[in-house]
């Protein structure tokens, strides 16, 4: 084998390995995920008018995470959203969302879930279907959102990373979020379904 041969094989083993790392799944053993705040998100979206969409977020959340990668249904998640941190670019509306009409921050100052079951979504690599308990004010219902392991790398620091989403819609009016002003065609002015969209970025402890 010539020196070139060699070197050849020796950058494509490399690059390999690389983006083996990239692209490979959670570890196999059970491990606890610790959120990166910094680099999470937990935003929502709704209709207005019944024509556009008004998104937001809110900025103070935590989760605690345990991951089974070989069984998956020995795996939990759990989360608290601090909902006066609620943020929609508009210091009135989210007053207005804090209040009484919608969340009523001051009663129920936290948003809740907790899961139930985890299973992997058959033929999917790296999806899964989370099934849990939801609490909006003072209603728990059930609900069920696909999870999605986006990927797993080293970090520049040496600590392993995991990235993970989620999206859910629920109608707010089955957890008494129900301001229902309307329109004179009948049409709500904040529509009832509301997605949910859930971007997280975990370090393994």
């Amino acid at each position: 084998m010539t020196v070139t041969t060699f070197s050849k094989r020796l950058t494509l083993l490399t690059f390999s390995l690389f983006f083996a790392v990239l692209a490979s799944p959670l570890d196999a053993k059970p491990q606890k995920l610790k959120l990166d705040t910094t680099h999470s998100q937990v935003e929502f979206s709704v209709r207005h008018l019944g024509i556009s969409k008004v998104s937001g977020e809110f900025l103070k959340f935590k989760t605690d995470v345990k991951w089974d990668q070989e069984d998956p249904s020995q795996s939990s998640i759990s989360g608290v959203i601090d909902v006066s941190s609620i943020d929609t670019g508009n210091k009135k509306r989210d007053k207005h969302l804090r209040s009484g009409d919608f969340f009523n921050a001051k009663d129920f100052p936290n948003i809740t879930f907790e899961s139930s079951s985890i299973s992997a979504v058959e033929g999917e690599e790296n999806e899964y279907l989370v099934q849990g308990q939801l609490t909006v004010k003072d209603v728990t219902k059930d609900v069920e959102f696909p999870l999605e392991i986006i990927g797993q790398v080293k970090g520049p620091w040496g600590k392993t990373r995991t990235a993970m989403e989620a999206e859910l819609k629920i109608n707010r009016f089955d957890y008494n979020v129900k301001w229902d002003n309307k329109l004179k065609d009948g049409n709500l002015i904040v529509d009832d379904t509301v997605k949910i969209e859930i971007a997280t970025q975990f370090i393994s402890k």
